[in-house]
């Protein structure tokens, strides 16, 4: 259930151009709206570019 709400709420940030993703070894990492929006775009396709 919080992961959804979590998605969700990535989601509308992204759309919003304001989503701040964290990743291990990192404080904080700026994604760009176009770049969020091709990602989410992409996702179903990314398992055979891995």
């Amino acid at each position: 259930m919080e992961d959804q709400g979590q998605l969700a709420y990535s989601i509308q940030a992204i759309r919003r151009g304001e989503l701040v993703a964290k990743y291990p070894g990192r404080k904080k990492a700026l994604i760009l709206r176009e770049e969020g929006e091709r990602w989410l775009q992409s996702l179903p396709d990314e398992p055979r570019r891995l």
